[in-house]
């Protein structure tokens, strides 16, 4: 009998099925179809492609991506040409799975996927047909087939072959040998699918809570995978609050058991990576946006839970806060501090990472399992003290062999900018559409979430390609709270001994001020709350003990 959570594969895991994708996102067509054109497509098959292949076990060269401006045209040869060949490399306990996010129509009983190519007045005889994706797919020997349709009118039966099962029945079952196929749509056929307007969430309403379920909002059991009933529950659940009636997803099977859509225990990410870079405006507004690249040390603490390491070449820069620039006197004076290279976590520790190392035998003081307050895996642990930062810290070290620590205050605040002089290491201002944070009172765009997110949930990084360095949590440092010398100083650590321990980069519960660079705050050692955690630090050595 498989242990709830684990994965529930006879070996452990060790010969997984592989998982196939071909993603279409498209913006552009070669006629102008009806109405306004559509914005959010692109985007939202490239991120599905990104957490497929960051976080789900999806190997990229099995990913084939078709969009305006990545990956082949999406045309209608294309995309069946990508699907016969994904169908024939694909093994028979596989996962074969197709994305579409575009404009779609219902016509005479078919289901109509608009290719770029498509053309309005011959749309019968020019866009892609649901059934024949289905029988393109039904050609592989692979048994588990998904197909996600982001597109107006998209709601569908999947054919004749009769007998399929309820979703209650389907949730019944969770198991790697699951055979049939599932198709869900974003709406019902008489129903449309709607982009975000507001300016913020650069996705359609359906496929921004599809993104959300895959990378672990829609598995609150503590699994290591997220399943199409997962999914399902999650996202009609989510679109239709959201909608309340004009949008309801539908899911249409033809299977017996559930499967697998992402894997977390899969693959060790890259020594290298990729990252969105962007600079912000006074007004919030995005001045450059560019793609960067950094490097990394990985650290596997669990089964397919890594600690992510980014690299931060040292330097010379200004700490604090000048005397004509917002910010408190705790700030001043602004003096010069050469930091020497290091490793900061790319993220703040999260709670799958907590409750791992919780589980390690103690080396001072025990650590509770489940501390957060807004439960979810991938989300930062929070209400955790100084004390138990300091205890996961020395676990880390016990049993990796190297030196992890809380980051001191100086290397914080240099890591934080980014080699950026403004008063933000993204920028002249924040906004709640790139920072957890509370929005001002000028601001018009989302209201405040009022709760955590999952790391890296924003997309973009400062210049080093860390993620979440300004609000979601307050994160803890190594330092005692002091005022500053005039004096310059190389890798200051703080006083030698105090009364509260600084925390920096503000959090959900703050407003943009707050999460300023050089914004400092101030906790007692044994302080918890759910807007405080914390990121793992590194000497470039590895600090070997």
């Amino acid at each position: 009998m498989t242990d709830r959570g684990r994965l529930p594969y006879a070996d452990d895991g060790q010969n997984r099925p592989n998982r196939w994708a071909v993603i279409v996102g498209v913006n552009q067509y070669h006629t102008k179809y009806w109405g306004e054109e559509l914005q959010m497509c692109v985007n939202d098959a490239k991120k599905l492609r990104d957490i497929l292949r960051d976080r789900g076990g999806y190997r990229n060269d099995h990913i084939k991506l078709l969009t305006d401006d990545e990956g082949d045209p999406p045309n209608r040869s294309n995309i069946i040409t990508s699907l016969v060949d994904h169908a024939k490399q694909a093994q028979p306990d596989d996962l074969l799975l197709f994305y579409f996010s575009g404009h779609g129509e219902a016509r005479s009983g078919e289901n109509y996927l608009v290719t770029n190519d498509a053309q309005s007045v011959s749309l019968t005889d020019t866009a892609l047909k649901l059934s024949e994706v289905v029988a393109k797919m039904e050609e592989s020997v692979a048994k588990q087939i998904v197909i996600i349709l982001d597109a107006c009118q998209s709601g569908a039966d999947i054919g004749s072959k009769g007998g399929g099962l309820t979703p209650e029945d389907f949730l019944h079952h969770v198991h790697a040998k699951a055979e049939g196929m599932a198709i869900l749509a974003s709406c019902k056929r008489n129903e449309k699918s709607w982009e975000w307007q507001d300016g913020v969430r650069r996705h359609s309403v359906f496929t921004y809570f599809l993104l959300n379920a895959l990378s672990g909002k829609a598995t609150l059991e503590r699994k290591e995978f997220v399943t199409v009933s997962d999914v399902c529950k999650y996202v009609k659940a989510a679109v239709g609050k959201w909608a309340e009636g004009l949008q309801t997803p539908t899911l249409k099977l033809e299977a017996a058991g559930d499967f697998i859509l992402v894997d977390f225990t899969y693959g060790k990410p890259a020594d290298r990576f990729s990252f969105t870079k962007i600079i912000l405006g006074l007004s919030g507004e995005v001045m450059e946006r560019s793609t960067e690249q950094a490097r990394q040390f990985v650290e596997e603490i669990g089964d397919g839970i890594w600690l992510e390491m980014v690299e931060v070449r040292g330097g010379r820069y200004l700490m604090g806060t000048p005397d004509n620039a917002q910010g408190d006197e705790d700030e001043r004076p602004q003096r010069w501090v050469n930091v020497s290279s290091f490793h900061l976590g790319r993220y703040p520790v999260t709670q799958a990472q907590w409750r791992e190392v919780a589980g390690w035998e103690k080396v001072e003081i025990e650590l509770p399992v489940d501390p957060s307050g807004f439960y979810e895996s991938h989300r930062p642990v929070e209400s955790v003290s100084w004390a138990q930062a300091v205890e996961f810290c020395a676990r880390l070290s016990r049993n990796t062999g190297k030196r992890y620590r809380l980051p001191t205050e100086a290397e914080w605040e240099y890591a934080c900018r980014g080699w950026e002089t403004t008063a933000y290491g993204i920028g002249h201002n924040v906004t709640p559409a790139y920072v957890n944070c509370l929005p001002g009172p000028d601001y018009e765009g989302s209201p405040a979430l009022n709760e955590t997110t999952p790391v890296g949930d924003y997309e973009v990084a400062n210049q080093f390609g860390l993620f979440d360095m300004h609000g979601n949590v307050w994160e803890w440092l190594q330092d005692w709270y002091g005022l500053y010398e005039q004096a310059e100083q190389t890798d200051p650590t703080g006083p030698a001994a105090g009364e509260r321990h600084v925390a920096r980069g503000g959090s959900w519960r703050e407003y943009a001020g707050r999460c300023r660079s050089a914004s400092r705050n101030n906790l007692p050692p044994d302080h918890f709350a759910d807007d405080v955690g914390f990121r793992v630090a590194l000497d470039m050595d590895g600090g070997r003990l």
